[in-house]
């Protein structure tokens, strides 16, 4: 294990693209400010400020900042705490990269936090109970703070975090073990690797003894023909998926696709779509980005823009009514009350659904809007939340969580190129 500075350890400084949380809720009418206050008299909606989800406002400002970085070596064996996972109402565990809100609010869940924070300040995520995948993710709480809990007559101090997906781990065996009053719960793991191809070319270059720095220039002389070399290339695999995306959603997802190494993408990308439990653990447990993308591509032309509710297939939205509500797109990771991880996605519109509580502004996670519950008008599954106000732009949109939808699918016969087993 190996302990490292990291700026992104603090998540809530600025960069390029982040926001300052107390200028953008001074326009947001929540108490409506002086100036909000001209702009609405006049019936002028306000833009909808596109770094606040990102931030996780309802959780608070005041965050106790985690330094360093923790980061396991390929293959080690590492013992990780893992928390209770009755609140991760995810399609999966979360995908390296990816922001996770925590809220800790009972009294055992709160005492595993501490825990964690006091040690490596990381813990594991694995696979639903019962599923037939053994990989899990590793997450690192960045930030935290302590916030009082009133339940059945008893005050604790629950605790709230945001925490990062890092490193994908292969679940080795589970087990519980007591520590003074507390029992908590431990796995055995191996951190898995991440495969590039083009280690495997240099490999080959290095043992041939061959000058060469790229693997372009290895497919020029190879006798192998160039179109072999194409089906393997993470860049062209990620153009044919662009002209996919493109073709589903329009360009809602490809305006704020990140300019970043192409692994980052691709685990960005599996988030901003709905793809189902099975498929998203499959491609979580592949070792290579390569195989990842070539496994998306198999799929990602059978797909209709329909989204449809997983339970009754009914139809709810299309893809290309996608909107990226957040600086990162479509797709959100929010914690409620509860303690209940949800992952989430936006659209514009909707139909087939029933609305069926009243507007709410409390632990909004889109700031200034209410939210409503909704479920399906067929069969009453939940399917997430609408959320208004007349006075933003968007006046309203829809949230889904990826665990109640799915994407419509046209079959249609494999072709060798979309073949995607290695």
């Amino acid at each position: 294990m190996i302990l490292m500075s990291d700026s992104d350890t603090d998540y809530l400084s600025a960069d390029e693209e982040s926001v300052n949380i107390d200028e953008q809720l001074d326009i947001i009418p929540v108490e409506i400010a002086s100036e909000v206050g001209e702009v609405i008299a006049h019936n002028e909606p306000v833009e909808f400020q596109r770094g606040l989800p990102d931030q996780h406002t309802y959780l608070g400002h005041e965050f106790n900042s985690i330094p360093g970085r923790v980061i396991f070596a390929d293959d080690e064996i590492v013992e990780l705490c893992i928390p209770d996972q009755s609140g991760m109402e995810t399609v999966a565990p979360p995908l390296p990269g990816q922001t996770v809100p925590l809220g800790f609010f009972t009294w055992r869940a709160r005492n595993t936090a501490a825990k964690i924070i006091q040690g490596n300040h990381t813990f594991g995520v694995l696979p639903r109970e019962g599923s037939k995948y053994k990989v899990g993710t590793t997450v690192e709480i960045l930030g935290w703070h302590e916030e009082p809990v009133d339940r059945s007559h008893i005050n604790y101090l629950g605790i709230k975090a945001i925490g990062k997906a890092r490193q994908r781990f292969e679940v080795l065996k589970t087990y519980s073990r007591r520590e003074g009053d507390n029992v908590y719960q431990f796995a055995e793991v191996k951190i898995l690797p991440e495969v590039s191809l083009s280690s495997v070319a240099n490999s080959y270059i290095s043992g041939h003894n061959l000058r060469l720095s790229k693997l372009s220039q290895l497919k020029s002389l190879s006798s192998v023909p160039s179109f072999i070399f194409d089906l393997y290339d993470p860049n062209i695999l990620m153009e044919k998926i662009k002209l996919h995306v493109k073709t589903l959603d329009g360009t809602a997802i490809l305006a704020v696709m990140p300019n970043s190494e192409i692994l980052d993408i691709c685990y960005w990308l599996i988030l901003q779509l709905p793809f189902s439990e099975e498929f998203t653990m499959e491609l979580l447990s592949m070792n290579c980005v390569v195989q990842r993308l070539r496994a998306i591509l198999s799929v990602i032309g059978k797909f209709e823009q329909g989204v449809c509710c997983k339970e009754c297939n009914s139809s709810l939205a299309v893809t290309s009514d996608s909107l990226a509500l957040s600086l990162h797109g479509p797709h959100g990771t929010f914690v409620n009350p509860g303690g209940y991880i949800h992952d989430t996605l936006t659209y514009s519109n909707a139909s087939g659904i029933d609305v069926i509580t009243s507007p709410t502004m409390e632990f909004s996670w889109f700031p200034g809007y209410n939210w409503q519950i909704m479920i399906c008008h067929s069969c009453g599954e939940h399917l997430g939340w609408k959320f208004t106000n007349k006075d933003l732009n968007p006046d309203n949109f829809f949230c889904f969580t990826k665990s109640s939808v799915s994407l419509r699918i046209t079959k249609k016969e494999d072709s060798p190129e979309n073949f995607w087993v290695m």
